[in-house]
């Protein structure tokens, strides 16, 4: 196992996985949250280096992870605050330097199965991912027509490499990398799960979150 870069301390209240986790998961603490934040659990949020991670396993698929784990790569095309790494070029158009932005650590197989189990055990749920936020039936070719054109989701993210905005993560390898209630969950009420995201409360309806979350959920297969 490399060696680990800060300390954790977790409370068995918050991270109830097995003993070896704290110490797999210290590398991370030093740009990723564990913590089930206190109030004002944002403070942090143009300062910090990575996204949360204290419910990480109410997010993501562990496949993805363990894969990624192994060969990171960008997710969030302009880092994790943007302010930091666009800059105006000679048109005055803001570009971002990929060379400036911070490279992941990559790990063995082995370390990558260990990092994905305890990262699975983070369910602090900051209280907006609803179990069945996603029925299953939201119809893909209407959220594409929402995503792209009606509710300017295309400004922020991309949904296909290079076809989108580039403030926030990327969204075509969503499907393989988060769970489909969180896409919903997060979709709906962001600000309830990070009260300081600049992705905005939309007013929705559950068709439109049903029909974008399938859109995005397709996007991984190849089948917009």
């Amino acid at each position: 196992m490399k060696k680990i870069l800060l300390s954790l301390a977790v409370t068995t209240a918050a991270f109830a996985a097995p003993a070896t986790s704290a110490a797999d998961l210290d590398q991370c603490s030093s740009c990723h949250t564990l913590e089930a934040p206190a109030e004002g659990r944002n403070d942090h949020f143009q300062q910090r280096k990575g996204p949360d991670l204290s419910y990480a396993g109410l997010k993501f698929n562990q496949p993805w992870l363990v894969e990624w784990l192994q060969n990171p790569t960008a997710i969030r095309p302009s880092g994790i605050y943007y302010g930091h790494y666009a800059k105006a070029d000679a048109s005055g158009q803001d570009k971002v330097d990929a060379a400036d932005l911070p490279k992941h650590p990559s790990f063995d197989a082995s370390e990558a199965e260990d990092l994905a189990d305890a990262l699975m055990a983070l369910k602090a749920n900051p209280g907006g991912i609803e179990e069945g936020a996603f029925s299953g039936k939201g119809r893909g070719r209407f959220g594409k027509l929402a995503f792209t054109k009606l509710r300017g989701c295309k400004g922020c993210h991309e949904h296909a490499p290079g076809e989108g905005g580039v403030s926030g993560p990327e969204l075509y390898t969503a499907g393989k990398r988060l769970q489909p209630d969180f896409i919903a969950s997060f979709t709906a009420h962001p600000q309830a799960i990070e009260p300081r995201t600049w992705m905005p409360t939309l007013s929705m309806n559950a068709k439109d979150i049903q029909n974008i979350t399938a859109f995005v959920l397709s996007l991984s297969k190849g089948d917009e």
